[in-house]
């Protein structure tokens, strides 16, 4: 009889830690969307995303934003920013103007 006591304790013990376990994994994993979020927003938190200048990855939570013909451009740095909006100036449609040749024909 004291041995179906103890095998049922540790049973009972093993199934605890079971539990214990799979629910500190659940409230641990990178899943888990804080509840304030909601919406897009939420899966765009830790989204990496690449710069257009340099090619640097970056989170998107930390990433330098603008706005280039009505599009959301996000960058690395205000530098990359910057470079970007230079590049871009003066054409109304945001693509890179084109360097004329030195010989007109």
């Amino acid at each position: 009889m004291a041995i179906l006591r103890l095998i049922l304790i540790a049973v009972l013990i093993y199934l605890w830690v079971k539990i214990l376990m799979w629910v500190g994994r659940a409230w641990r994993s990178p899943n888990r969307r804080p509840e304030s979020l909601t919406g897009s927003r939420a899966t765009e938190v830790n989204e990496m995303i690449r710069d257009p200048v340099c090619g640097v990855y970056v989170l998107s939570r930390d990433a330098v934003a603008a706005n280039v013909n009505g599009n959301h451009v996000l960058f690395c740095s205000s530098a990359c920013r910057d470079k970007y909006l230079s590049s871009r100036a003066g054409d109304r449609h945001g693509y890179p103007r084109r360097e004329r040749s030195g010989t007109d024909s």
